[in-house]
Parts: C-alpha cells; sequence; structure tokens
C-alpha cells in the first residue's frame, strides 16, 4: 500500500489500485481482513488492518470510532444513541471513551441526555 495526499494505491488480485480518499467512505475490519467501501459502493478487501489502514488516512477527514471502523467524516449523516450514521445509511458504534473526541471534529457540543423525562 502506498500513500500521499490525496490517495492510496491498494495492491488488487488484478494489480495496484490508485484510489481518492475523498471516494472512501469507511473501512471496516473482519477477521478475514479489511473492507474499505467506496462512494460508488464499490469494495475492496485488503490485508491491513485498521491499525495499519489508520497511518494512511489522514485524521482530519477521518475518524476511528471502535477497534474495527474507520469512518470519512465528509460522509457522516447522524449521530442516534452510540450509533454513527453514515449518509449510506450504514452504521458504526461509537465507543464511549471516543464520544468526546468525536464531537470536537465536528465542532458540536454533546448533547445533553434528560434521563427522568
Amino acid at each position: 500500500m502506498k500513500n500521499n495526499s490525496n490517495t492510496i494505491t491498494i495492491s488488487t488480485k488484478k494489480g495496484k489500485v490508485k484510489i481518492p480518499k475523498s471516494q472512501i467512505v469507511f473501512c471496516q475490519e473482519f477477521i478475514v481482513g479489511t473492507l474499505l467501501t467506496l462512494k460508488n459502493n464499490k469494495s475492496y478487501l485488503l490485508k491491513e488492518n485498521i491499525g495499519e489502514l489508520k497511518y494512511y488516512l489522514s485524521e482530519t477527514q477521518f475518524f476511528i470510532p471502535n477497534n474495527e471502523s474507520i469512518i470519512n467524516l465528509h460522509y457522516f449523516e447522524a449521530l442516534f444513541a452510540n450509533d454513527i450514521i453514515l449518509r449510506t445509511g450504514k452504521r458504526f458504534k461509537l465507543l464511549e471513551d471516543r464520544k468526546p473526541h468525536f464531537f470536537k471534529r465536528l465542532n458540536l457540543h454533546e448533547p445533553i441526555v434528560n434521563e427522568n423525562p
């Protein structure tokens, strides 16, 4: 895998593919590898794990909500309880300890929740 400021180059069975980082919607780690999903719904299964991928994806554009996922903040739609919802409808669990960082990245203040309606 190669990296520059706007693209990453990944290896596939058909050869190398250069992908604009702006087209990456999310990466999700599974036992068999990490699924990198693009804006056009095309996906690539990578051998790299989330820990390795985070070095290739900028902290200003991407966020790690949990240990299995990286999301592109440009595709953020909503936050419902502890679920980040992307414009694609895909949901990702937001860990409690990452909430403050998430709100800061989006320039949001943490919502006040009334536990006694």
